[in-house]
């Protein structure tokens, strides 16, 4: 079954650079035979080693642009999608992620900032 890395590049809040960084950080962490899609209205700037698919649904504004990833025929996409924000820092293998089989067809994991404690 085909993996993809997908991430959203939309407007100007991102740069490129942020496109190119995960993109490394996943080829590092990444062992899985896999691609790495960015669905985007602009590609300047990006690695070309990266997969640039056109924006489905240009309607859509911010950070409404992530629910393209629930169309039914999303492009040539099939098979497993990992979603990654252009914010993430990967440290660690993400192979879990993928090797992962729920017993469903959408799987969310939120991971969250460790509780800071005050000392009494």
């Amino acid at each position: 079954m085909m993996k993809n890395v997908l991430c959203i590049k939309w407007g100007s809040k991102y740069s490129a650079d942020y496109v190119n960084r995960l993109y490394s950080m996943v080829e590092r962490h990444l062992s899985l035979s896999h691609r790495f899609v960015c669905l985007t209205e602009d590609t300047t700037g990006l690695n070309s080693e990266i997969v640039t698919k056109p924006l489905v649904r240009t309607d859509l504004k911010h950070s409404y642009t992530k629910f393209e990833l629930f169309e039914k025929k999303l492009h040539d996409i099939t098979g497993q999608i990992l979603f990654l924000d252009l914010d993430v820092v990967i440290n660690n293998s993400i192979d879990d992620l993928f090797l992962f089989e729920p017993h469903t067809q959408l799987s969310l994991i939120h991971i969250s900032e460790p509780t800071r404690r005050t000392p009494i």
